[in-house]
C-alpha cells in the first residue's frame, strides 16, 4: 500500500500538464492578413501604405535583392520594417507583434534598408534644368497625390516634427 502511495506521487510530481502546440507559421500568416489583406484600412493605418503601393515595393524590393528568407517572407520583412519606421516602433515591440525573436526583427530590418539603398541609383535623381525642385513647387497640384499624407514634402523640405505636449 505504501508503495502504490509513493509510486501515485512520484507520477504526479513528475508528470506536467501539456498544452496544446501552437503553429506560429499559422498564426504569422494570420497577422499579415490582417495588416495587408483584411481591408484597406488596416493596411493603410498599420503599414502607411495601400495595399498596391505595398505589393508594388515588394516587387521592386525583390529586383533589388531583397529574397524570401528560410521562415521570413519578402512581404513579412517589409511590412516588419514599415511598422518600425511608420509607427516609431521599438524592436520589442515588433517582434511581439509579429511573433519573432528580437534578433530577427533586427536583421530583417537591416536587410530591407540595404535592399532601400541599393535602389538610390534608379530612384534619386539630381536636380537639373528639366527636373528641378522649384517647378515641383511652383505647380504642386501634380505632385499631390504623391505625397497626400506626407508632412512638408510639398515644399521641397521634409523633416521629423512632433507637437509639444502643452500644445496636444
Amino acid at each position: 500500500m505504501m508503495m502504490m502511495l509513493l509510486l501515485d506521487y512520484v507520477q504526479r510530481r513528475n508528470s506536467f500538464n501539456i498544452q496544446p502546440r501552437v503553429n506560429r507559421n499559422e498564426e504569422r500568416k494570420l497577422i499579415l492578413k490582417r495588416f495587408y489583406k483584411e481591408s484597406y484600412k488596416n493596411c493603410k493605418e498599420q503599414l502607411r501604405l495601400k495595399r498596391g503601393p505595398f505589393k508594388e515595393l515588394c516587387r521592386i524590393l525583390r529586383t533589388h535583392e531583397l529574397i524570401d528568407g528560410r521562415s521570413v517572407k519578402v512581404k513579412e520583412q517589409v511590412a516588419m520594417f514599415l511598422l518600425i519606421v511608420g509607427h516609431d516602433n521599438r524592436n520589442r515591440r515588433t517582434n511581439f507583434e509579429f511573433i519573432r525573436s528580437g534578433e530577427t526583427v533586427s536583421r530583417y530590418f537591416h536587410v530591407v534598408t540595404r535592399a532601400l539603398i541599393s535602389m538610390y541609383k534608379g530612384v534619386v535623381k539630381p536636380a537639373n534644368i528639366n527636373n528641378s525642385p522649384q517647378d515641383k513647387e511652383s505647380n504642386p497640384s501634380v505632385w499631390y497625390h504623391y505625397f497626400e499624407d506626407a508632412v512638408g514634402a510639398l515644399d521641397v523640405t521634409h523633416f521629423s516634427c512632433t507637437v509639444p505636449i502643452e500644445e496636444q
